[in-house]
């Protein structure tokens, strides 16, 4: 593969990511990539939520296809982070510039702070469609 597309498949891979605190699943940081990607399905509300400070969850639902997360969805994520682990689970979330259902693989990477605890998740959001 040549430089160039080397650099954008890196960029585009890890430019898009959002930092979750743990312990309330609240957003606290989400990066610009993501914030250009996803469009949320519930548009014709008059608000819509900022990303920071929503539960996690809630702001998936917003932009995936049937409107929320499952129960199933959300008791894998948990139960991974819980005992420390990443874990890796596929969704279908409405994204600009079609406005149309991609499929991307969600990665959650636990941080651990310096008793070993999880403290903050990462997550990035990969999508092979648009490297």
């Amino acid at each position: 593969m040549p430089l160039a597309n080397q650099l954008d498949a890196f960029y585009t891979a890890y430019s898009n990511y959002i930092i979750i605190n743990y312990s309330s699943f609240l957003i606290s940081f989400v990066s610009g990539g993501v914030i250009d990607m996803l469009f949320p399905v519930k548009s014709r509300t008059p608000y819509v939520p900022q990303a920071i400070g929503t539960d996690a969850f809630k702001y998936l639902g917003l932009h995936c296809a049937s409107g929320s997360l499952s129960w199933d969805f959300k008791s894998a994520v948990k139960a991974a982070l819980k005992t420390g682990q990443p874990v890796s689970v596929e969704l279908k979330l409405c994204a600009k510039p079609y406005m149309g259902f991609e499929r991307f693989s969600l990665h959650w990477t636990p941080l651990k702070d310096e008793v070993g605890a999880v403290a903050w998740v990462v997550l990035t959001l990969g999508n092979d469609q648009r490297l």
